[in-house]
């Protein structure tokens, strides 16, 4: 035995070897000159060095190196310290102060509840963050790059910029065919207000053509009128009635007719013969818009 060696009394099934050990606690084991391990069920495997000193002061914490100091339940590695319950630190002067912190590297600290410092001087700057780099105030502030991250499943999963910028490209590209869409159907909507006609006294068919433009689309409408005998009318793109619409391959199509009363339809009936041959007539006109032989109807640029 050395004559600087201080035994100390062994806790229950405690292990203690080298000068100045110390495992009072039950189950407890100390290695090292001057290490001490006073709580049960701790491991305390260090030497001292300077004023470092290796000490188990929390129940069945784990504390290798000199200088490393463990609370309940902790793990320092190094000449660190994890004074925070279930706190874990390693790396040369590494600090987990709080509850359940967890501090790795050099001189990286952990001093809030929850919190993760990895990498040197490392330091979360709010609870339950993990840092690569520091953010405290009145600190040296860095940042550390994250490389090789994997594109995220799940709706938790961390972005890469690969993927964020996929996504934005994405985004906009919807974005300019809504606004397409919608400068269309402005420019539709003016072409439909230009191209109406009314019939002046004594005519029976006129013919409107209306332009719109709207932020740098434009469209194009033709309405015809024709007035029937008696005081009906019928009209394509025209504000002969309430319009009813459809649209096939670029071009929409607005037909309408007046509902007639029963007296009109009386009439009709006493002028079936004159009505069905103008009707006829009537038809040959409606066919040469639908045939298309007219493509300036409602065409989108």
């Amino acid at each position: 035995m050395l004559p600087n060696r201080v035994q100390a009394a062994l806790g229950a099934n405690a292990y203690q070897n080298g000068p100045n050990a110390t495992a009072t606690g039950q189950e407890s084991i100390a290695i090292g000159n001057g290490t001490a391990a006073n709580m049960p069920n701790s491991i305390t495997i260090g030497y001292l060095s300077g004023s470092y000193i290796g000490s188990s002061i929390g129940q069945s914490s784990i504390n290798i190196g000199a200088g490393a100091k463990g609370a309940a339940f902790s793990i320092a590695i190094g000449s660190s310290s994890a004074e925070g319950l279930q706190a874990t630190s390693t790396g040369t002067r590494s600090r987990a102060s709080d509850t359940y912190a967890s501090a790795f590297g050099h001189s990286a600290f952990a001093d809030h509840e929850g919190s993760v410092a990895i990498g040197t001087f490392a330091q979360p700057s709010d609870t339950y963050t993990v840092t690569v780099g520091s953010g405290v105030e009145n600190q040296f502030h860095f940042n550390r790059p994250i490389i090789n991250v994997a594109d995220p499943i799940n709706a938790h999963d961390a972005a890469n910029k690969q993927y964020a910028d996929r996504n934005s490209y994405d985004v906009s590209i919807q974005s300019n065919v809504i606004k397409n869409r919608i400068n269309r159907i402005g420019a539709m909507q003016m072409s439909i207000s230009n191209a109406q006609v009314d019939l002046a006294d004594k005519k029976r068919t006129a013919v409107g053509i209306g332009m719109g433009t709207y932020h740098g689309s434009t469209a194009t409408t033709m309405g015809i009128t024709h007035r029937m005998p008696g005081r009906a009318s019928a009209g394509y793109n025209s504000p002969a009635t309430l319009p009813s619409q459809t649209q096939a391959i670029k071009r929409v199509v607005q037909a309408s007719a007046t509902l007639l009363n029963r007296n009109q339809q009386k009439f009709f009936k006493r002028n079936r013969l004159y009505f069905k041959k103008k009707l006829l007539t009537f038809r040959k006109i409606w066919a040469f818009f639908f045939t298309g032989l007219i493509d300036t109807i409602h065409i989108y640029k």
